[in-house]
Order: structure tokens, then sequence, then C-alpha cells
């Protein structure tokens, strides 16, 4: 059986007042129920026309002064703006898809370089059977370059950012570290005679590749569960927001009468 939409009742289709709205039929128990759901209908449907044109402000949830006109990164932390109404969007979802598919992508990439950095420790492996030491080397450093340069591109846009802003933050730190290992690890396997002896160990400079791929990937997850949690908390307060009335009972010269929110004026 069919339910009233407004107060929940299961009601008999013959004996149901019976409206069609949007290609959809409703039943409901009494008129008043009927009236509560056209209401309802109205003010729905003047939000959805209005909504176009709210101006949609981005705000930083660190940094509450700041806001923007438009989605980006905050100047002083580099973290996401949000929406200053309840998050929890499209966009939110859009940076969540972009984090994910960098974070997999680059863990994909990311475990060759550990397991081959790493595998001379583990002698049960015996990697060294399978994979020449100087193949090994070029393979980390074919492996790690997407996952710096393209899965943690963004760590050096928000870094960079920080630097022209003359505000230092957490992305400085990472893409520093990230590109410091990055960097010394291409330069000593490309260009290894610039190098003295005494850095040396068996003939050979030490890389660091599995540590920028590493710190990187780690990062990436970090951002993702981030952006998982606001997303959530804004799918809740926009839930909790949906629960709030619409329509209000208004009682003009001895008469009920339903009026929607933002059409109540001071003294009703």
């Amino acid at each position: 059986m069919p339910r009233d939409p407004i107060c929940g009742m299961e009601v008999e289709p013959r004996r149901a007042i019976k409206i069609e709205k949007d290609d959809e039929a409703y039943f409901f128990c009494s008129k008043t129920c009927q009236d509560k759901f056209l209401n309802n209908k109205r003010v729905t449907d003047s939000d959805k026309k209005h909504k176009g044109n709210r101006k949609t402000t981005y705000t930083c949830p660190m940094h509450p002064e700041i806001e923007r006109d438009l989605p980006g990164d905050c100047p002083t932390c580099g973290m996401q703006l949000e929406q200053k109404a309840a998050p929890g969007g499209e966009e939110d979802n859009k940076e969540a898809r972009i984090l994910a598919r960098k974070f997999w992508i680059g863990l994909l990439f990311t475990l060759p370089v550990f397991f081959l950095a790493l595998g001379e420790m583990i002698p049960a492996l015996n990697l060294k059977a399978f994979v020449p030491f100087n193949f090994s080397r070029w393979l980390q450093f074919i492996f790690t370059t997407p996952v710096v340069l393209w899965a943690g591109n963004i760590f050096f846009v928000k870094a960079w950012k920080s630097v022209l802003n003359k505000s230092l933050n957490m992305f400085t730190l990472i893409a520093m570290g990230v590109g410091a290992a990055y960097g010394f690890s291409a330069i000593a396997l490309i260009f290894p005679n610039i190098f003295p002896e005494s850095l040396k160990q068996h003939g050979e400079i030490g890389l660091y590749f599995e540590a920028a791929a590493v710190i990187t990937v780690l990062v990436l997850m970090g951002q993702l569960l981030e952006a998982g949690a606001r997303s959530r908390t804004g799918q809740a307060i926009k839930a909790l927001l949906g629960l709030a009335a619409k329509v209000a009972h208004r009682i003009r010269e001895g008469k009920e009468e339903d009026t929607a929110i933002d059409q109540i004026q001071k003294g009703d």
C-alpha cells in the first residue's frame, strides 16, 4: 500500500486523495496533508529557482577570516578552501576523485621502488639474482619520476604559492623534503662522477628514490582521508539543515494558514 508523504500513514488508493506531480502519483489521507505537500513543493521549487542567484563564498577551515569568491588554496596554510555554506557537494567529490586517482596510481608505482630499494636488506628475496644492481637503480628512477612529478605535483604547486605569499607551511616542508630526495638521487644516478669518493659506499652513491615516493604517497593518503572526512561532515550538515521547517503555520484573522518561512513578517 502507498504511504502518505506527509504523515507516513498507509492509505487505501481507492479512498485516498490522489494528485500527480512531475509524472509521479501521490496519495494523501486528508486534504490537510495534501495542502501541506503542495506548499512544501512550492517552497522547494522556489528554492531551486533562486539557487543560481546565491553567491558562493569559499573559506579556509583553519583560517575563517580568509574568504574568496572562487575555489582554490588557502594563501596561509595551503589547505583547499571550502564553501562557507554547508560543504560536501560536487566540488568536494571532484577533489576526492583527483586525490584518489593520484594516490592509487602513485601507490602502484611506489611498491616496486620500495621492494627494489629495500630488497637487499632481505637476503631471502635474493633480488640481485633477478635484477642487476645498476638496472635496479634505473628502474627506481623510472618508477619514482611519475610519483613525484605527477602524483605529487600538487605539493610543489602549493609550496610555490606559499613562497609567493610569504607564508611557509606544511606543503613547503613536504616539497623541500621530497624534492631534495628525488633531485639528489637523480643527479647521483646520472652524474655519479661529480661526487667525491668520501660520499660513496662500495663505489656507489646512495639513492633515496624510495623515500621520495613513499613520502609522496603517504601524504596523498592523508589528503584523501581529510577530503573524505570533510565531505562526510558537509553531507551530515546538509542533512541536518534539510530537517529545518520550510513552512510555518500562521494565524491570520482567526484562520490558520501555511506560509513559507521566507514570507514570515515581524509580528506574524
